[in-house]
């Protein structure tokens, strides 16, 4: 494990975390300490501590993981919450599964909260569902202990924002919304951590603002710029066509099918570069979104009918109310489906 290291953010290096430092020693890994407390703390010999007094842990966090980026030949590091003895072999477990999948995010949770009250339970139930709704994700607990990443993920996991507890949260909703593999080792329980959950506040504070948000909002900028070209290319082709000897049904027939065409491959293309940043088969993906395009087009019609002819809902509104209802859907098939990464 030479080309791999720990870090170990902590303001205070007590018996347990010197007790897990020595065994990380020994079993040939490197130790990356990223202290955040005050004065100088005692460490063996052979540790990298980085000083980030004053700083916070995602702060500290951040700029270790750069360190081992600019400063090492390292190509996996593990990033440890809470050093304790009786976790180091869990760390060499989700090591070894790591390796298999060094493309992805490789996290384990050891052992199980101690006092968790009714609102701690509720707020990490919220938090985790509201997590798989964003991201996808399905991790049982968002709080891991062991995170393992290769150098892959060095560039993008040292400009995560976040100073405080909220960057490993952070962490997983910006990887799973690039198509990174987010997933989770068999847990072991057989210890106990004195840990509050992230707050369900402080991922509607700190997540939906940075990563969420930014996705969503470029796709509905994606959505209306492939309206206007739409839009556009359609009074075009109708203006000129109108001009010949093509009847009335075909002049129009045509301009909508040409308006179609342009207009999908411009936002599949935006899509595929630019929002979901997509690294899969760009045939496949097209395939898969312009299904997803026929697929949509048949719900609004659907959907259509029934309003028209069963709840008597005015003209004026159905078309809004259905555009509403299958952006929500077409979303979530182009994010999970259409220009979803698969696992490596």
């Amino acid at each position: 494990m030479n080309n791999t290291a720990v870090i170990i953010p902590i303001s205070v290096v007590d018996k347990d975390a010197k007790e897990f430092i020595n065994l990380c020693l020994k079993g040939g890994f490197g130790v990356i300490v990223a202290y955040i407390g005050d004065g100088t703390p005692e460490l063996a010999e052979g540790v990298i501590c980085l000083d980030f007094c004053g700083e916070g842990v995602g702060c500290a966090v951040r700029k270790s993981i750069a360190y081992a980026r600019d400063k090492s030949k390292l190509e996996n590091l593990s990033l440890i919450c809470e050093p304790s003895p009786c976790i180091f072999d869990e760390l060499e477990n989700t090591l070894a599964e790591h390796l298999r999948h060094p493309y992805a995010l490789t996290v384990c949770s050891v052992g199980k909260y101690a006092n968790d009250t009714f609102l701690s339970k509720l707020g990490g139930f919220v938090t985790n569902t509201a997590y798989k709704f964003i991201s996808g994700g399905r991790l049982n607990d968002l709080q891991p202990q062991i995170r393992c990443f290769s150098r892959c993920l060095f560039d993008k996991l040292s400009s995560v924002r976040g100073n405080g507890e909220e960057y490993y949260l952070n962490m997983l909703i910006e990887l799973s919304l690039d198509n990174f593999e987010v997933f989770g080792v068999q847990r072991m329980e057989n210890a106990e951590f004195h840990r509050k959950r992230i707050r369900f506040a402080k991922l509607f504070g700190m997540i939906f603002p940075y990563a969420f948000v930014s996705r969503f909002v470029k796709f509905a900028l994606s959505s209306l710029f492939a309206f206007v070209i739409d839009y556009i290319i359609l009074e075009f082709v109708h203006f000129n066509l109108s001009r010949t000897a093509l009847s009335p049904p075909a002049v129009t027939t045509f301009s909508q099918f040409t308006a179609r065409v342009f207009s999908s491959s411009v936002n599949f293309f935006v899509n595929y570069k630019i929002v979901f940043k997509a690294k899969g088969n760009l045939i496949s993906s097209a395939v898969k979104y312009f299904s997803t395009v026929g697929l949509i087009l048949l719900l609004q019609m659907g959907i259509m009918a029934v309003f028209d002819s069963f709840l008597k809902i005015s003209i004026i509104f159905t078309p809004i109310i259905v555009q509403a209802i299958t952006f929500f859907i077409n979303y979530n098939i182009q994010r999970h489906i259409v220009y979803r990464r698969k696992r490596q």
